[in-house]
This record gives C-alpha cells, structure tokens and sequence, in this order.
C-alpha cells in the first residue's frame, strides 16, 4: 500500500489550475491502483506541508510502515 497526503492550491513552479488537473485525475488513478490510497487531504499548500502537516505526513508514514509488516513473510 502506499499512502499519499494531498495538499490544496498551487506549488512553487505551478498555479492553483494546474494543480486541479492534477487533483482530477487523482480519483481515476487511484480506481486503477487500488495499493495507492490517500490517507489526508490537508489545508497546507505542497511547500509547507512538511512544517505544518507532520502529523498527518507521519500517520501516512506508520500506515506504510504497518501495511509493510503485515505483508512481509514470516
């Protein structure tokens, strides 16, 4: 499994549009992938997420960790 966080608007580099098209073709990408899964959307823009979403970048990170466990063979 591989958990995402996804942050709304632009990024540096991009503009608010872009990024929507992006977003848009999320759902159908994740139809197609059922191992991808967005675990947080979060009210941070993509530059500062890592500052002011930790904790929602940490749980997607314990759920990739745990997924990683419960597949690994014994």
């Amino acid at each position: 499994m591989t958990p995402h966080v996804v942050a709304p608007g632009g990024h540096l580099g991009t503009n608010d549009e872009e990024m929507a098209k992006v977003r848009a073709a999320l759902d159908p990408a994740l139809e197609r992938k059922p191992n991808i899964r967005v675990t947080a959307t979060v009210p941070s823009n993509h530059a500062k997420i890592l500052r002011r979403e930790f904790r929602a970048v940490a749980n997607a990170i314990r759920e990739t960790a745990a997924a990683a466990e419960r597949s690994s063979p014994r």
